[in-house]
């Protein structure tokens, strides 16, 4: 029997991490560097915003109180938006029980 030898073996067995993204991927029937590629991205991505806000924290805070202090839109003029206002005011209907509704239909045939 001839033994193959996987010539990535090295790579993922030299790190716990790496061997934990090959399990996890080889479990879920997945490509292990699909898996690497989108860790690596996402760490990539959280670290970029991370660093942006740390060197520029103080643009970053002046720019969040311009944000909050704006003036907002009057509450009142956007509840003028759905406000109905009918033209003429509906007929004053009384209110009668289900069973006097009941005995007017019986007399009435």
């Amino acid at each position: 029997m001839i033994e193959i030898k996987d010539p990535d073996e090295d790579f993922w067995t030299s790190r716990g991490n790496l061997e934990i993204i090959r399990e996890v991927s080889r479990s879920r029937l997945l490509s292990e560097w699909a898996v690497l590629g989108c860790c690596l991205v996402r760490e990539q991505s959280s670290l970029k915003a991370f660093l942006y806000i740390t060197r520029n924290w103080k643009q970053v805070m002046a720019k969040r109180r311009e944000i909050m202090s704006r003036k907002r839109v009057d509450d009142d003029y956007i509840a003028s938006w759905f406000r109905y206002d009918p033209v003429s005011s509906p007929a004053n209907k009384t209110k009668t029980s289900a069973r006097a509704m009941a005995k007017s239909k019986a007399a009435r045939g």
